[in-house]
């Protein structure tokens, strides 16, 4: 059997520094009523670093965090290739190099095409 001083002791810790705070969730929910930090830490009583500290690791430091984000707009078609474009301009054809490579103008190339 084990000594009765092992069951005397709590196994809870004294302290923890992560816990979250009824404050803290007070920060939080002003936030949320798109209050800013420097108003909420007057209201609260507390330092500008603590509200920001708190809704940091809420993921509230910024406004645009608040923020929905719009859904992506998509677009069904009933055929699989709908919007597919086909580029059918005619090309001229060559049958030997042109006068910009041999410097002569005085040949042609006809009835290629």
């Amino acid at each position: 059997m084990a000594p009765q001083a092992f069951w005397t002791n709590s196994c809870v810790p004294e302290k923890s520094p992560r816990s979250i705070d009824p404050q803290a969730l007070a920060i939080v929910e002003l936030r949320r009523k798109l209050i800013l930090s420097a108003r909420i830490a007057s209201y609260m009583g507390v330092s500008r670093a603590t509200v920001s500290r708190v809704l940091r690791r809420a993921g509230l430091s910024r406004l645009s965090d608040l923020r929905q984000n719009e859904p992506v707009q998509r677009y069904e078609r009933e055929c699989s290739g709908e919007l597919l474009r086909i580029d059918i301009k005619k090309l001229g054809r060559f049958n030997k190099v042109g006068h910009r490579i041999t410097g002569d103008r005085t040949q042609r190339a006809r009835n290629i095409g």
